[in-house]
């Protein structure tokens, strides 16, 4: 292997803020995230869970949590479901079904439709048993 040789490893699959952060949870078991901002906290939440670090994706799974709004609701979900984050996903759900008449007129909603069907099938039968 070229890393054997070389001594080093490249890692060209995560950016260096979100690898540092893995790296500080593995050496000192602080899994406290220690970056802003969505698109890196969901890369974070991603190579958590391609790495199987669940402290973390834990962790950023939470901040996806408190910087949950119309405008990432749906994606967070998509995001939630495809990686296996159940808690995540049913924040998501209740979320978009409390805010259900602004989620139905959005062309993500539609797009949820087409794409995940079986996840669309439950968030609208959630949607259809509350009432406004």
């Amino acid at each position: 292997m070229t890393e054997a040789s070389s001594r080093t490893v490249v890692v060209d699959d995560i950016k260096p803020i979100v690898f540092r952060q893995l790296l500080h949870y593995l050496y000192t078991g602080d899994a406290t995230i220690k970056v802003d901002g969505e698109e890196i906290i969901e890369s974070l939440f991603m190579a958590a869970d391609k790495y199987q670090v669940e402290a973390i994706k834990e962790a950023s799974s939470l901040a996806l949590y408190k910087k949950l709004s119309i405008g990432n609701a749906m994606r967070f979900l998509v995001l939630a479901h495809l990686h296996s984050a159940k808690k995540l996903e049913e924040d998501c759900i209740c979320f978009i079904v409390r805010n259900k008449s602004v989620f139905w007129k959005l062309p993500e909603f539609k797009q949820l439709g087409e794409t995940y069907f079986k996840l669309f099938y439950d968030l609208t039968s959630r949607m259809n048993t509350v009432s406004s």
